[in-house]
């Protein structure tokens, strides 16, 4: 994935208000070959939220930067966008199979489906969590252009 191109709308105290277009903030996904997670997020209009930023960047209202994740941060929201519903399906159909021994075909899709929904309620529950969020904020990597004054 391609690191994001963000314009600085705001600066103050140490703090930059940045503007991210959905739609362009990754150019597989922009060419209907990413990983999908544009089409879940549903919202078209451009992402605003605030990055810390080094006094040293020298940055002003208007620069143009790209955004980054650390890698380590970047595995935490896939396990809990993707892998806690995989995990719920899975944890589910054992169960499943523990207590009534082999399931039809019927029983097991609606107990994948229950364990689906339930991954998905627990991540949806654990990013909405600000403590949780906090560490997903992208930081200022480089600035690609400045903005003219």
């Amino acid at each position: 994935m391609d690191s994001p191109v963000a314009t600085i709308t705001a600066l103050s105290d140490g703090m930059a208000t940045v503007t991210v277009s959905r739609l362009v903030a990754c150019a597989r996904c922009a060419a209907g070959k990413g990983c999908g997670a544009g089409l879940l997020s549903g919202n078209p209009k451009p992402a605003k939220f605030q990055v810390r930023v080094a006094e040293s960047m020298g940055l002003e209202v208007g620069d143009q930067v790209t955004l980054e994740l650390s890698p380590d941060s970047l595995l935490k929201a896939s396990f809990l966008v993707y892998g806690l519903p995989l995990v719920g399906v899975v944890a589910i159909l054992i169960v499943g199979w523990l207590v009534a021994g082999p399931l039809t075909d019927v029983a097991a899709t609606g107990l994948a489906v229950a364990g689906l929904a339930a991954g998905l309620a627990i991540g949806r529950a654990m990013l909405g969590r600000n403590r949780c969020l906090e560490q997903f904020v992208p930081s200022i990597s480089t600035r690609l252009v400045q903005h003219e004054s």
